[in-house]
């Protein structure tokens, strides 16, 4: 999860290295991923492998002797939005955008829709209709189960769990990569409106990033573990000899002077006799480091 966070905003020109030696991912910083030696394996084989659980969930359902209906549909629901997710995540890390070709026939990447043995070649990966058309297929399947569903979990926040609500927010974001615009708008405004989730205000933004609250404008957000080493705010923890990561002058350019997010939300280090401005958002090699 660590460098999928990651990933972007260094192929996206948001950050920078403070040092020189072991520079996490550095071949993707450099464009330099092949099918052998690339930065995100793991992240591919961990996306297979979630999606090849929930698969298991589906196709064992109707198997499971103690549950009613209503949590079955839970289950389910909850499933169809994981495999969603991997997927759609999958394809934004190893395939081209939905626009790169006119009808969306370029390669994405394999879909696992079905359960398969574990040793099932991968096979030729889906073109990116087909792919995005499956993630939709999956969130319309959980948005119809929801409504007829009960929870099934009971411990913390409920927002660390999925929704209906972190379905429609998954599917209009879905649709914004297919610049589907009146879904877009009409998925978000449905949200939006229901007014529960405020967005934080200016002067309590920056400390949003401390503690283990659960942010009031997340729909749908990953629960804090117990990590006290190689959290995301490794890279960012101007405390420790591990801090390798700041903020580019293109991104800090970008805002505004009165913009919370410039200034405010980063601290300025000096790394080798030179000054950089380092995010905030992860600092601290803790649990503190791990909202994502």
């Amino acid at each position: 999860m660590k460098n999928f966070i990651l990933y972007p905003d260094i192929t996206g020109g948001n950050l920078k290295y403070t040092r020189t030696a072991n520079q996490t991912l550095l071949l993707t910083y450099n464009f330099n991923n092949d099918l052998l030696t690339n930065d995100m394996l793991g992240f591919y084989k961990l996306a297979y492998a979630n999606i090849y659980n929930v698969n298991t969930i589906i196709a064992n359902i109707n198997n499971i002797a103690d549950a009613s209906t209503l949590q079955k549909n839970r289950f389910l629901a909850d499933a169809y939005c994981i495999r969603a997710l991997e997927h759609f995540d999958l394809a934004r890390v190893f395939a081209q955008s939905y626009g790169y070709t006119a009808d969306a026939s370029h390669p994405s990447v394999v879909i696992r829709n079905v359960l398969l043995p574990l040793i099932t070649p991968p096979g030729n990966p889906n073109t990116c209709k087909e792919l995005f058309d499956q993630v939709t297929k999956d969130l319309d399947s959980a948005i119809l189960l929801y409504p007829n569903s009960v929870n099934i979990f009971t411990l913390g926040d409920s927002r660390t769990y999925f929704s209906i609500d972190a379905a429609k927010a998954l599917q209009s974001r879905v649709a914004l990569y297919k610049n589907d615009w009146n879904k877009v708008v009409s998925l978000c405004t449905e949200i939006i409106s229901s007014n529960k989730y405020p967005l934080i205000s200016n002067s309590n933004y920056v400390n949003s990033w401390n503690g283990q609250t659960i942010s009031s404008e997340s729909i749908f957000e990953l629960a804090y573990g117990n990590r006290t080493g190689g959290a995301l705010g490794d890279y960012y923890n101007t405390a420790s000899t591990t801090a390798q990561l700041a903020s580019t002058n293109d991104l800090l350019n970008l805002f505004a002077a009165s913009d919370v997010r410039g200034t405010a939300l980063h601290v300025t280090a000096t790394v080798n006799s030179f000054n950089y401005s380092i995010s905030k958002k992860y600092q601290g090699i803790n649990t503190t480091a791990n909202s994502i």
